[in-house]
């Protein structure tokens, strides 16, 4: 499966294979072991030392593909 998302005006691409699938009162939670070679690694982990500092300095990070609602506003409002 591909992953994609977006996080500092990088889309980030990875393949994985999930590994569990857990659910609660319909909302599903993924395992998933991500398939990544050593230069993406280094990339993933130079993307995500940025957002650590910057969430440091702002709690409320919002460079990325992220919802500020919980997991139930998000779903119920989709739907």
């Amino acid at each position: 499966m591909l992953f994609t998302t977006n996080l500092l005006d990088t889309e980030i691409k990875v393949v994985g294979r999930p590994l569990r699938i857990e659910e609660d009162d319909n909302l599903y939670e993924y395992g998933v072991d991500f398939i990544i070679d050593e230069n993406e690694r280094a990339e993933l982990i130079r993307v995500l030392n940025l957002v650590q500092i910057k969430m440091k300095k702002d709690i409320l990070f919002a460079e990325g593909s992220f919802t500020p609602n919980s997991a139930e506003v998000y779903f119920n409002s989709t739907s």
